[in-house]
């Protein structure tokens, strides 16, 4: 019996398949090259946008504090009525993006921060404030170390977000922080000695004093 004819047969059978089969592993071969290059791609822009969301996220905390630590200096040292309302705009949107995206610290920090700002804007919305003896249309608070306390937890909270930015380490921010408190205490008996002070008419805040209260301008002095 002889084999020569089904031999002749399955020899180009078993050629195509295997041709065919390295061609169906070369394309999937190929395909999986091109989804991996089209992966990391996508992570590579994903990546990208988180940092530029992250940057941005870092912007617009220190802007929103740096507003209103100078709206708390302010307060603190003028006391004008007429900048109460500037507190009432919640930032309801940013609160949730540092929820959402900002690291531990600076979310802790945030939150102290925003609990210190209800609470001044409480002791206004309560009336536990009175007009200042010798100058009516500046406001004092009940607690005068609200706003000061207020006005440190607003510099904690741009400390922590420049240390997660700049990747300083915990301890640094814990050396600002620390300073910052010290600094709390020390803003007290200054700020009543300031004010006194102010109030004399020899004093060289006396001026001011008076363009604030509206009696005239400093200029005129």
């Amino acid at each position: 019996m002889s084999y020569a004819a089904p031999m002749t047969i399955w020899v180009p059978l078993i050629s195509a398949f295997v041709g065919a089969l390295a061609g169906i592993s070369g394309a999937w071969i190929s395909q999986l090259g091109i989804r991996k290059i089209e992966a990391d791609k996508r992570s590579h822009e994903q990546k990208k946008t988180q940092t530029t969301d992250r940057k941005q996220l870092f912007i617009d905390i220190v802007e929103y504090a740096e507003d209103r630590v100078a709206w708390l200096r302010y307060l603190e040292w003028y006391g004008r009525r007429d900048e109460r309302a500037k507190l009432n705009l919640h930032p309801s949107q940013l609160a949730g993006r540092v929820k959402l995206s900002a690291p531990h610290w600076v979310i802790l920090a945030w939150d102290e921060f925003d609990g210190y700002l209800e609470d001044v804007n409480s002791a206004i919305s309560l009336g536990n404030i009175h007009p200042h003896r010798d100058l009516p249309d500046i406001i004092e608070f009940d607690d005068d170390t609200l706003v000061p306390r207020a006005h440190i937890r607003g510099e904690i909270l741009i400390a922590a977000v420049r240390a997660e930015h700049e990747d300083e380490s915990l301890t640094v921010l814990m050396e600002a922080m620390k300073s910052r408190l010290d600094r709390d205490r020390r803003l007290l008996p200054a700020l009543d000695h300031w004010r006194q002070a102010a109030s004399k008419e020899d004093s060289p805040w006396h001026g001011a004093h008076e363009a604030l209260s509206g009696k005239k301008g400093i200029a005129e002095k």
